[in-house]
């Protein structure tokens, strides 16, 4: 992700693989960030960390400086090596962000932290509590856009950004509570990082019985996902619409390898309203994968 030097306008990529192939990368920024490094996109970017870390790699310009939201031994030395290569910087964010101290609210994450000696707290409208890494990354690109006078971003301008994360930039079916009685939650999860970390907010939360609409597009390594979800829930397997989806009745068969059992329905629509037809109020819906399946149920 780049930060861009001049104002208005922007541009909506549908799905992008992020790096040096992105769409983004054509513009010249005042600061990039690297969120973090996990296994996506694998027929573009590379079949190991390093690989994909190398591909990442390709938005650091000469003398721009970039944060890395994640720290990672097999992926520091490729960002490092690339950024000393052309005079420039790498901050990772776990060095910079101290003292953190993250309280969650039925809509907001609220998030303390120390970041040399200016202190941030702010109130940001994804609730999910794995947004924590991506506010602190956040946190030390406009503390260092600040510090170095690239960008001044003021503090009621930093406030409004967080709160309004959602209406302003779109920025959708991030751990989002779209019902309540059942509870129906939507999350765009679609790789193995992306599932752990659903699975431990899962942890948090209480319900009777876990019913998962699932579908993705066939260029997922489908066999490391399906290994992680947990086989007490009621599966109603689904898929995108669009050319390159993994048909439900694939995504199904596959999932039966690994106890996983449920229904299969062409649409997402039909998915969730069976699945709504079946859960009590206790129960917890979680619509998950693809963009476009989160997409098309919001």
């Amino acid at each position: 992700m780049s930060i861009l030097q001049k104002k208005g306008g922007y541009s909506h990529y549908r799905d992008r693989v992020g790096g040096r192939l992105d769409s983004t990368n054509v513009i010249t920024p005042v600061l990039s960030v690297i969120t973090n490094i996990s296994f996506d996109h694998q027929h573009l970017l590379g079949n190991t960390l390093k690989e994909i870390a190398e591909e990442k790699a390709g938005i650091i310009k000469p003398a721009i400086p970039v944060v890395v939201g994640r720290k990672n031994p097999e992926t520091d030395e490729v960002f490092v090596k690339k950024a000393t290569g052309i005079y420039t910087t790498v901050f990772f964010t776990e060095d910079w962000v101290k003292r953190t101290k993250v309280t969650g609210t039925p809509n907001f994450l609220l998030v303390d932290a120390v970041i040399e000696d200016t202190h941030y707290n702010v109130c940001c409208d994804l609730q999910a509590a794995y947004q924590e890494e991506n506010i602190k990354t956040v946190l030390l690109a406009i503390h260092l856009l600040n510090k170095y006078k690239l960008l001044l971003i003021k503090e009621k301008a930093l406030q409004i950004g967080f709160s309004k994360v959602k209406e302003t930039t779109r920025l959708m079916g991030r751990w989002q509570v779209l019902e309540r009685h059942p509870k129906i939650v939507a999350d765009v999860g679609h790789n193995e990082d992306g599932i752990r970390k659903i699975l431990e907010q899962l942890k948090s939360e209480n319900y009777k019985r876990l019913h998962i609409v699932f579908g993705v597009v066939k260029d997922k390594d489908i066999q490391k996902i399906l290994a992680l979800l947990p086989k007490e829930a009621v599966y109603y397997f689904t898929e995108p619409p669009l050319p390159r989806k993994l048909p439900a009745e694939d995504l199904y068969q596959s999932a039966k390898l690994y106890t996983l059992n449920g229904d299969v329905f062409p649409h997402p629509k039909d998915a969730l309203g069976v699945a709504k037809s079946r859960a009590g109020d206790t129960d917890l819906i979680l619509v998950l994968g693809s963009f476009f399946v989160v997409g098309e149920i919001i």
